[in-house]
């Protein structure tokens, strides 16, 4: 442990909030201790970057990701003293976390450790002007997500859910969007969402390897319940978001969902796919008196499809080892520089909802 997790706790807490304690002080009495604090803080970084070669180049990667180059050196300023209370206060609580991955370190004692890319940052990077504006937002969870969708790369995005837990997709979907609404998802990803921006789905299911046989097949084999449980993360209560939102919508399914995808990689030969237009489907379910989106429905309904019926489902099958994920924004004419894609992996961004200490701005970098 680089520093005890009280002291440091008690130290940050000091650092970041005794701005309210100086008020009561003189200002000369203010700025000793506000000089005490940064010049603790400084020599805690020195310490431990002085520790172990592993802590230098955290350190070294923890300015290059977060602070300006200066502009006369071109390059990074590491001398801690440089930088804010609340910037040191920020690395020694990423300090706290990154020693205790022991993967990490052994990558990085028991080999030569490749150079890290060096990305060259001016305080116009930090502007909130550069955010990505964002009209599309497609959601993709499942197994084969990006093979061969490396002509998406400055679309995608990885994030991780705040759990340590794995969660079933239809759940994790549902705790994506709850963080999408608490304004977590555009804040650690520095994106700006339309006021009226949409929603696309794409679940890649592992165990869906071919269509059912027979309308009333069980919902398990292929795991089509998987994918409903999917789909059924995106339901809502019509009547009170009606009275919430003050306007009419469609029952059943989030207003916002434009676009659900169902991608079979379970098998060995082509992949059953499926697009699921959510307008249409709950229209054609309204007219024949189904409402309810249990398993069952969506065997039924994946059978009809495929035998003809106009339902709002619409099938094809995909060559193994194409990327579905473009060819399908492409078709639906989603493949726009407004469009962003989200998956969601083990090893993304992870949405902790963001706290006071978060640099937001250059200005409070630097050290006054």
């Amino acid at each position: 442990m680089l520093l005890s997790g009280d002291s440091f706790l008690l130290l940050q807490l000091f650092g970041l909030k005794c701005c309210n304690v100086f008020t009561k002080m003189s200002s000369t009495e203010a700025e000793q201790i506000q000089i005490a604090v940064h010049s603790a803080l400084v020599t805690s970084v020195k310490k431990v970057v002085g520790a172990h070669d592993f802590a230098k180049d955290a350190w070294f990667n923890y300015l290059h990701a977060n602070a300006p180059v200066d502009a006369w050196h071109n390059t990074v300023i590491k001398d801690p003293a440089r930088y804010s209370v609340g910037f040191l206060g920020d690395f020694l609580q990423h300090a706290s976390t990154v020693c205790k991955d022991e993967a990490a370190i052994h990558e990085f004692t028991s080999r030569k450790v490749a150079k890290v890319e060096r990305v060259k940052r001016t305080e116009d990077s930090f502007s909130r002007n550069d955010e990505m504006w964002v009209e599309n937002l497609w959601i993709v969870v499942g197994e084969g997500v990006l093979h061969g969708a490396a002509n998406l790369a400055c679309q995608c995005r990885e994030v991780a859910l705040p759990s340590e837990l794995v969660h079933h997709s239809g759940t994790a979907v549902a705790m994506l969007l709850g963080c999408i609404s608490a304004g977590t998802l555009a804040h650690r990803l520095r994106i700006q969402l339309a006021p009226s921006f949409k929603f696309g789905c794409i679940h890649f299911e592992g165990k869906f390897s071919q269509w059912p046989s027979t309308p009333t097949q069980q919902a398990y084999l292929d795991r089509i319940d998987n994918i409903n449980n999917c789909l059924r993360a995106w339901g809502v209560d019509a009547r009170a978001t009606r009275i919430a939102l003050g306007q009419y919508i469609r029952s059943n399914l989030h207003p916002g969902l434009q676009h659900f995808v169902g991608v079979g990689v379970g098998g060995y030969g082509d992949m059953p796919c499926f697009h699921l237009d959510p307008d249409r489907f709950l229209h054609s379910l309204v007219q024949r008196g189904k409402k309810v989106l249990h398993d069952g429905l969506l065997v039924g309904e994946l059978y009809a499809a495929r035998t003809g019926q106009d339902n709002g489902i619409y099938t094809w099958s995909a060559r193994r080892n194409t990327c579905v994920l473009s060819d399908v924004l492409r078709y639906y004419s989603q493949d726009s520089s407004t469009t962003l894609v989200v998956v969601l992996s083990p090893s993304g961004v992870v949405l902790h909802p963001p706290s006071s200490s978060d640099r937001t701005e250059p200005c409070d970098i630097w050290c006054s």
